[in-house]
């Protein structure tokens, strides 16, 4: 399965829907960050010439307060999910199509098109086709989110390669001791910035009547941002060896660090930054754009937790690799170890990440122009006829965009829909059970219920 597999029913008017959408998820991890920049900072520089243990006490309270707000205002929290949305129901959906594969295996007969299928009532499972179809678009967005796991270890290297990078080089500033936090400072600001800036954007192309970047490319451009951050990390860590030693004091202690000013570390914050800029809220939307009404929440739970094990990878491959190098990696006096070569590693293993996500999306659903052709007719195949042919025609998903502004030409179109009859039913025409039998009306019904959130 893939991203490609994914149809994005996209007009004029649903541009602007899914630009709206893109704009608030931005907008939200504009005023995460913006609140991370001046909670992170303030609390490093505590920790850092305070008090070490005030630093903790800060997050704690802040902790234990969100959790008390939560307490309070539980009631308010709790809703009845709509029916078939239920993360109970999704993940039932998967166990029973494993069970009548197991069974299939044994004893049953029949083609299907998907093994997610066997959980359908008319192939004997306990399912209606409407939720079975909802769990094969989220099985679709699995490999994003298997991907954003390998991307979000990269992410960890800020709280652990990285600040192990900077606590090593030089943190004056004339006379003042600079917080190791500032250089996250630094790798928030792209968020900061570029999250206006892609709004302006996206407006100028839409109100220019053009196609802004799908979020697969976006994505695709963070990722490539996230592997190039790792690889000039390890760059600058044979630069920061190439320095004398000088003794600085952190919390108490006289560290031999390395006399390379901090900020020569700026690039790899810089660059990590942007494609936690571009990737997070992609990802977020198309989680939220590309799923029916009834499971977006689950999606956006898969999401999540893609993100936390991708924290538990980062964690898992820094332990492993500093026992599996008997702590050469990260010495006492880091000047003897050998970073560079574990930021190497994780930059071939984003690499291959995102070449992988390009591969997958690189054929995300993106229209083609199709050019008026003197004396032809354009003819889109609808969803029917592909499940009549068993896919020897593919559904086409089609729009009609406004001429450009300012665009003074006529054009007649004159569209020609053809519906079967209500009550005909729809068999594969080659006798297989690829897709079971469906009345034209019905499906017709469905599709557009699933389509405006309508039980």
């Amino acid at each position: 399965m893939s991203l490609a597999t994914i149809p994005i029913k996209t007009t004029s008017k649903e541009f602007i829907k899914r630009s709206i959408v893109f704009e608030i998820v931005a907008g939200f991890y504009w005023l995460v960050n913006l609140n991370s920049t001046v909670v992170f900072l303030g609390i490093a520089y505590i920790q850092q010439s305070v008090a070490n243990n005030l630093g903790f006490l800060i997050p704690f309270m802040s902790v234990l307060l969100m959790l008390i707000t939560i307490h309070m205002v539980r009631n308010n929290l709790i809703f009845r999910p709509k029916k078939g949305s239920s993360l109970l129901t999704t993940l039932g959906v998967f166990l029973n199509s494993l069970k009548m594969c197991c069974l299939h295996y044994r004893h049953l007969s029949g083609g299907v098109a998907s093994w997610l299928d066997r959980a359908k009532e008319n192939n004997g499972g306990c399912y209606s086709e409407t939720h079975v179809e909802n769990v094969k678009v989220l099985a679709r967005l699995f490999p994003l989110y298997g991907l954003q796991i390998l991307y979000r270890a990269c992410i960890t290297q800020i709280p652990a390669g990285y600040y192990i990078q900077t606590m090593n080089s030089n943190l004056h500033l004339n006379s003042f001791l600079l917080p190791i936090g500032a250089m996250n400072v630094i790798s928030i600001l792209p968020l900061l910035l570029l999250a206006p800036l892609m709004e302006c954007v996206t407006s100028c192309y839409l109100s220019m009547e053009k196609t802004p970047f799908s979020p697969a490319r976006v994505i695709t451009l963070g990722h490539a941002c996230a592997a190039l951050s790792v690889l000039v990390a390890g760059l600058s860590e044979v630069h920061r060896k190439g320095y004398p030693l000088t003794e600085q004091a952190l919390s108490g202690k006289v560290l031999q660090v390395s006399s390379m000013a901090c900020f020569q570390l700026a690039p790899q914050y810089i660059l990590l930054g942007l494609a936690e800029a571009l990737v997070t809220p992609a990802c977020s939307m198309i989680s939220f754009h590309l799923t029916p009404s009834h499971i977006r929440g689950i999606s956006l739970h898969f999401l999540t937790l893609s993100y936390g094990g991708g924290c538990f990878l980062g964690a898992l491959i820094i332990q492993l690799v500093y026992l599996l190098s008997g702590g050469n990696f990260y010495p006492n006096t880091l000047h003897e170890g050998n970073l560079e070569h574990f930021f190497f590693f994780l930059a071939m293993l984003m690499t291959i990440n995102t070449l992988v996500f390009w591969w997958i999306s690189s054929r995300s659903g993106e229209f083609i122009s199709a050019p008026s052709i003197p004396g032809t007719v354009l003819i889109n195949i609808a969803d029917l006829m592909q499940r009549w042919t068993s896919d020897v025609f593919l559904s086409a998903v089609h729009r009609v965009l406004l001429p450009p502004a300012g665009d003074s030409s006529t054009r007649q179109s004159l569209a020609f829909f053809v519906q079967p009859d209500d009550e005909a039913l729809i068999t594969c025409c080659d006798g297989s059970n690829k897709y079971p039998p469906v009345k034209a009306g019905a499906y017709l019904i469905e599709r557009f219920n699933d389509s405006y959130g309508r039980k």
